[in-house]
């Protein structure tokens, strides 16, 4: 059995070998001319040629999780998680607001350490929701912001630790090929407060911002939180009220 070993300056080496059972026939596997780029794997072609290829499926990229002594408007700002190795994002989500202040799940965008996108950046959007168990319990509420106030889910009753809980897909917040600018969609079972669980709600919210108004390069940075909304699609600015928030955010890019 051979071994092809690497010896260290230090004194250590590293070694590569064969496999522990006899081949059924000679292997050869010809290396890349190249490096590949940060997060590619070597994948082959079945014939022994190895290549650097992007990993499919999802890539975790940050998490946050906050208890709620330490809730704060701005506890899921996530600085430049976004770049152009992707152009879709999962975000899982579980977030609540101590205070029972605020009635409306929202995102903001913005460029690397900004954290939102206050003047002249429209998004306009809307939630289909649907009370379990509750005949006629089914309607719809609009959005609309010219400060970059992404609302999407609401509305929350005023008990404290409501909050909400569920997964949202955003898209092309790079402007790497989009055309209609960065998208948000979730889906959600909305909590009314930990006394009250029987009000639980199944709900789609949806948001479009403009692509002519985002910034060069796109955006780098997400905040999630819970934000005093208008479900009948009054224009919300940033003197809005934002609440303190706790839970857990985690973010994945998909390819």
């Amino acid at each position: 059995m051979s071994i092809l070993n690497f010896l260290h300056s230090g004194g250590n080496k590293v070694s590569l070998t064969t496999p522990t059972s006899n081949p059924s026939s000679n292997v050869t596997f010809k290396l890349p001319a190249a490096d590949g780029t940060a997060g590619q794997v070597l994948q082959t072609d079945g014939n022994g040629n190895l290549t650097f290829v992007d990993q499919k499926g999802m890539t975790f990229l940050s998490s946050k999780n906050i208890v709620s002594g330490s809730a704060a408007t701005n506890a899921f700002h996530f600085n430049n998680v976004f770049s152009t190795t992707f152009t879709q994002y999962m975000i899982y989500f579980d977030i609540f607001t101590p205070t029972g202040s605020g009635n409306v799940l929202f995102a903001q965008f913005g460029t690397a350490s900004n954290g939102s996108v206050t003047s002249g950046y429209q998004c306009r959007g809307g939630n289909m929701h649907s009370q379990v168990g509750t005949s006629g319990g089914t309607s719809k509420q609009v959005y609309n912001s010219d400060d970059g106030i992404h609302q999407l889910n609401g509305t929350l009753g005023s008990d404290a630790n409501a909050g909400f809980r569920g997964h949202a897909i955003i898209t092309d917040p790079m402007k790497v090929s989009s055309d209609t600018g960065v998208t948000v969609s979730t889906i959600i079972m909305m909590h009314y407060g930990n006394g009250n669980q029987q009000n639980k709600w199944s709900e789609r919210g949806f948001s479009n911002g403009d692509y002519n108004t985002t910034p060069s390069g796109g955006f780098k940075d997400l905040r999630l939180g819970i934000c005093q909304g208008n479900s009948s699609g009054g224009n919300v600015t940033t003197s809005t009220s934002f609440a303190t928030v706790y839970g857990t955010v985690s973010i994945y890019g998909v390819r």
